[in-house]
């Protein structure tokens, strides 16, 4: 029987394809490290500086969505529907989440 190695990456810095690659030529079983799961902080101060990194967020991909670009332009370009419209939205939703359980945490706290 074969020898199972597993390596652990980081998808999010984006050398995706070369890690895909070497990956597939040594046959390699890897696990993708979960970046959507964060654990909250327990102090007033740290929850509010993260609920507001993640409004700018929030709004970087609205404007991305609305407008291609980080920054509000004064014209809407819409992105087009495909893969990174598809990307982007789910990220949103997923930063929505985020924002709720910060905001509980913070309800919880105060």
């Amino acid at each position: 029987m074969a020898k199972l190695e597993v390596e652990i990456f980081d998808f999010k810095l984006g050398w995706q394809k070369q890690i895909a690659k070497r990956l597939y030529r040594k046959r390699i079983v890897y696990a993708i490290i979960d970046i959507d799961k964060f654990e909250l902080p327990d102090d007033i101060e740290n929850l509010n500086k993260l609920k507001e990194n993640i409004r700018i967020k929030i709004l970087k991909a609205k404007n991305r969505l609305d407008y291609q670009s980080e920054k509000k332009e004064k014209e809407p370009n819409p992105m087009p529907e495909g893969f990174l419209r598809t990307k982007i939205e789910k990220r949103l939703s997923l930063l929505q989440k985020q924002k709720e359980e910060v905001e509980k945490k913070i309800n919880q706290i105060t």
